[in-house]
């Protein structure tokens, strides 16, 4: 449960870490196409940075993180191959749906709290909402350290590293003009959230704890 929780922090981490142009890629303000990709974008025209020399894919990767500026967006992702994230934002409220190992989580982020919400035995967890990111998930400054080639996903790709506001690393993945993903360095070993789509669907009651649930 432990691991499954680290992965749907560092999901909603990674969202959070540039969006709304929270990163300091090195740059100045334009307007521009994003490329092409394979994911469903939730726009094809935002505002993003001319890199600077410092950040080969700076545009890219401003540009993508952008679409989720309104706050309002679904972003599904996966990590070692078989753990699917689906992040659902709204009204300042945020939801997660993780399908692992033949079991599917739901955690609800709303009015300063968490829900962790158990389907197989109708009932749900209450904790108060942590101060890190994660919890309010709000947008912070990133530090561009460096750019470089590793393999993700199967593939050799580019990367920009960065550094967060609380001292980790995150290497953003870029293929095709389009961010392919995010890797979180930690002190065990690396995470993977690889994304494959984003869009604006989101179920009405996503954010609700059934009445049929009973508190742990």
């Amino acid at each position: 449960m432990k691991r499954v929780l680290l992965l749907i922090l560092t999901c909603l981490l990674a969202t959070a870490l540039f969006a709304g142009c929270g990163a300091n890629t090195g740059g100045s303000t334009s307007t521009t196409g994003t490329g092409a990709t394979t994911s469903v974008r939730k726009s094809n025209t935002t505002k993003a940075p001319v890199s600077d020399g410092k950040s080969k894919n700076a545009a890219i990767i401003e540009a993508y993180f952008n679409d989720l500026d309104d706050g309002h967006y679904h972003m599904r992702s996966s990590s070692d191959g078989h753990h699917f994230t689906d992040i659902y934002a709204s009204g300042g409220k945020k939801a997660t749906v993780m399908e692992a190992d033949g079991k599917v989580t739901r955690v609800v982020f709303k009015d300063g709290k968490v829900y962790e919400l158990d389907g197989s035995t109708k009932t749900y967890r209450v904790n108060e909402m942590p101060d890190v990111p994660g919890g309010k998930v709000a947008n912070q400054d990133a530090k561009f350290l460096k750019s470089d080639k590793a393999i993700f996903a199967g593939e050799m790709l580019e990367y920009s590293e960065y550094e967060t506001a609380v001292g980790s690393q995150m290497q953003v993945f870029v293929k095709d003009g389009a961010v392919k993903g995010i890797r979180t360095i930690t002190a065990e070993e690396p995470i993977d959230i690889v994304y494959e789509v984003i869009d604006d669907e989101i179920p009405e009651d996503i954010f609700d704890i059934p009445t049929d649930y009973t508190k742990k």
